[in-house]
């Protein structure tokens, strides 16, 4: 070591030496109990009290410092570090006071009060320099009333959370918070209550869980939110917790709290509208299936309350419609526009009375297309009421039964030509006796005349004549029967039908069963096809008569009926005056199930071959079309009647023309000129003798191309009788026509043995023209004359 360190190292420890020895030697002092002449009392007072003094010091700074550890959040720590120093060290000195009453060790008292006094400046020193901030410290008024601020504000804060709670928990849509992993950190209590769960069993459990299997769309979901920020709405399938599976509509957006996303989700039930337009989607196809099996048309749907008609596509193209139009609601005057003006006030009725009565309906009407061609429609409707019987809506479907009434028509003269066949052995038998009567009557009338026996002579005519009358009338019944036409409705009397029908019908059926007929007195006229009528009885009496193999009864009644409103209801038709036809036997009956399906088409108990099936169906449809109805009664083993309702019809029957009884008598000429086109010579000679006798001019032609020239001629014409059917290429009609081009104001008298549709072609003949059918009689020939005639004399 250098010699300049070691005398460094030296000076060192002799100043240490003599620093320890100033603190530590207690030499030449004296204990400070000397001072105190060692009194006891005096000297254990000062020791007892600054012992006190010195450990109370001593607990104060540890008390002080325990505090300032257990509370860091206080703002002047280091002042209570500094306090908790200099109380320790002036305990110090109370205990350096108790040790020198003994031991003068005046030095370390000495150091000690330095360090006190050192540390008691700094005291002062930081004290006054927080002195400001300390000032500024609350008073305890001011912390009382700081906390019960406080305590007023946590309140408020605990009762907004509890109306947000409730508010969330209450909300009708069900809500629910997720966090960016998808973990369920809130529920409200309808979203508990939607799924079944508790809120323990939710909280913390991942969305995914309570999805339907198959419905994996959780993460992509929250992926979607989280990463656009865009809301989502979706739908989806939960799954509840009893295992039931629910279509919500699934909402969720994201929003941040202190930067962390959570995802706020709704759950919308919507199970019964996912239900609903899975029934409905069912139920249209279904109703597709149901139209397309019934070959349905259009749908419509009639708002009576706003007098508008919604329909479909179908049904505008049927109507020829804008189907926008249709669509949005039509004007019903719009729709009948279309409808043939004959059957306007028909439909009309029938809707009105659909509406008002209730419940199902049906009914038939033709609709002109746009391109001109009529085509059938059966409407099935269904009207709505309101609690007060006012009509709401009447809606329903149009079936195209265009075909199928086509075929209802051929077969309708299938059966016609049918039961002619099953009259075909008895008619002959008849026309034999009737020929054999005419021939044998004529036969002897001429060998009496040889004879020159005059008298006896009219006893033969009158039988002739007889005879022809009689197969007039089974001939013209036969042809109407037979013939082919539109309904066609005139005012009728229906006991003067029956009546007319009643031979026609007793050979029908045969002599096994007898016919019984029961008209009613001052039967009310109907407004109904004649022909369809006939038809419809014989059908009728057809069926009876099958019913009775073994023979029986078969009764024709007649009958005038008032229907009130219940009882209209009760028949499906408007209440008023109807007349009543029934056919009633005594055969085998109809069971509760056939009757029920006694008027479906095609339906038929008869044995294969031997039946078609539509004979009553088309009853009920003539029926129903003439605006009235028919009705089935009926009891196994108890015999049938079917009785059939039609309108009253407030004007008189058509008058039939009667053939006078006695024959015309010569009259003066008259100056007027009648053209009669015949191929037949015994008829042009007939009718030319007639002629004559009423004082016309006669002028004969064989055919149409003889007759034309004629007419074609300057040759005054005042009246045209013509056959039908006439050899040369040119019918009696087509003759007509060309010569009306030239004389439009001719009249014209057809004379046919073919049914007068023949003649009618469109349904009515033109202005200044009649038909008569052979046979006639002359003097209903000479009727018909006149009546020309007497027409050409008033223009």
């Amino acid at each position: 070591m250098p010699p300049f360190l070691r005398c460094g190292q030296g000076i060192s420890q002799v100043m240490l030496k003599s620093l320890t020895d100033w603190l530590l030697d207690p030499s030449g002092l004296t204990p400070h109990g000397f001072c105190l002449s060692w009194e006891p009392g005096l000297i254990w007072t000062h020791a007892l009290a600054d012992s006190a003094i010195g450990l109370a010091y001593f607990s104060i700074p540890l008390a002080l410092m325990y505090f300032a550890r257990r509370r860091p959040d206080l703002a002047h720590r280091p002042v209570f570090y500094l306090f908790s120093a200099f109380i320790l060290l002036c305990g110090t000195t109370h205990l350096f006071a108790v040790l020198t009453l003994w031991v003068p060790a005046y030095g370390l008292e000495a150091a000690v009060k330095v360090a006190t006094a050192i540390v008691s400046v700094a005291t002062a020193v930081t004290l006054w320099v927080l002195m400001p901030r300390a000032l500024l410290l609350p008073s305890q008024a001011q912390v009382q009333a700081s906390n019960a601020a406080l305590r007023d504000s946590e309140a408020r804060a605990r009762e907004s959370e509890a109306r947000a709670r409730a508010k969330y928990d209450n909300t009708p849509v069900p809500l629910h918070v997720l966090d960016a992993g998808g973990v369920i950190v809130s529920a409200s209590q309808r979203w508990l209550d939607l799924l079944g769960y508790d809120r323990d069993e939710v909280l913390g459990s991942l969305i995914s869980r309570f999805q339907a299997p198959g419905q994996d769309h959780a993460a992509d979901d929250l992926r979607h939110v989280l990463e656009t920020g865009e809301a989502l709405d979706v739908p989806r399938r939960y799954l509840r917790r009893d295992g039931t599976v629910l279509d919500v509509l699934a909402s969720g957006r994201v929003e941040r709290e202190d930067g962390t996303p959570r995802i706020l989700g709704a759950l919308v039930d919507v199970t019964a509208r996912v239900r609903a337009e899975a029934a409905l989607r069912e139920s249209e196809q279904r109703a597709r299936l149901a139209l397309a099996a019934v070959n349905a048309s259009g749908t419509w749907d009639w708002d009576t309350i706003a007098d508008v008609l919604y329909a479909d596509a179908s049904f505008a193209q049927i109507f020829g419609l804008d189907p926008a139009y249709a669509e949005a609601g039509a004007a019903l005057a719009d729709v009948l526009v279309n409808v043939p003006t004959d059957s306007r006030a028909r439909i009309q009725q029938e809707y009105d009375h659909a509406m008002r009565a209730g419940g199902d309906h049906s009914f038939v009407h033709p609709v002109v297309q746009p391109n001109g061609l009529v085509r059938w429609f059966l409407a099935q409707c269904h009207s709505t009421l309101a609690p007060d019987g006012t009509p709401q809506r009447l809606q329903g479907v149009l079936i195209d039964i265009t075909e199928q009434r086509n075929l209802e028509e051929q077969l309708r003269q299938s059966q016609k030509m049918e039961a002619v066949g099953q009259l075909t052995g008895g008619l002959a038998h008849d026309f034999n006796n009737m020929l054999q009567g005419i021939a044998g009557s004529l036969e002897l009338l001429k060998a009496r005349l040889e004879q020159g026996q005059l008298a006896s002579a009219e006893r033969y005519i009158v039988a002739a004549q007889g005879d022809a009358s009689r197969a007039a009338t089974l001939t013209q019944r036969l042809l109407a029967f037979s013939r082919r036409q539109v309904l066609a409705p005139e005012a009728i009397d229906v006991n003067e039908l029956v009546t007319s029908l009643a031979e026609l019908i007793q050979r029908t059926v045969g002599p096994g069963i007898k016919v019984a007929t029961a008209p009613a007195d001052d039967l009310w006229m109907t407004m109904c096809d004649p022909n369809q009528m006939e038809s419809a009885l014989l059908n009728l009496c057809i069926n009876a008569r099958d019913a009775m193999p073994d023979g029986g009864r078969l009764t024709i009644e007649t009958a005038n009926v008032t229907l009130d409103r219940r009882a209209a209801a009760d028949w499906d038709v408007m209440p008023g005056e109807y007349v009543s036809v029934s056919v009633t036997d005594t055969g085998t009956g109809m069971s509760p199930e056939v009757m029920a399906r006694a008027f479906d088409p095609f339906f038929t108990t008869k044995p294969l071959g031997m039946g078609t099936g539509l004979g009553l169906s088309m009853i009920y449809g003539f029926a129903q079309q003439s605006g009235g109805q028919a009705r089935i009664w009926s009891e196994l083993g108890a015999g049938t009647t079917v009785r059939i309702y039609l309108p009253r019809q407030k004007t008189e029957a058509r008058p039939r023309p009667m053939p006078g009884a006695e024959p015309a008598k010569p009259a003066k000429p008259t100056g007027r000129t009648v053209l009669v086109v015949d191929d037949e010579p015994t008829v042009r000679m007939l009718v030319t003798d007639v002629l004559e006798e009423l004082g016309y001019t006669v002028i004969e032609a064989e055919d149409g191309a003889g007759g034309l020239k004629v007419l074609q001629s300057g040759q005054r014409i005042d009246l045209l009788i013509s056959d039908i059917g006439l050899p040369g290429g040119m019918n009696g009609r087509q003759m007509t026509e060309t010569a009306r081009l030239t004389r439009p104001d001719l009249k014209v008298l057809f004379i046919t043995g073919y049914a007068p549709s023949a003649v009618l072609g469109s349904g009515r003949l033109e202005p200044g023209m009649q038909v008569i059918t052979k046979p006639f009689t002359l003097n209903a020939l000479a009727a018909r004359i006149k009546a020309l005639v007497s027409e050409v004399e008033a223009a």
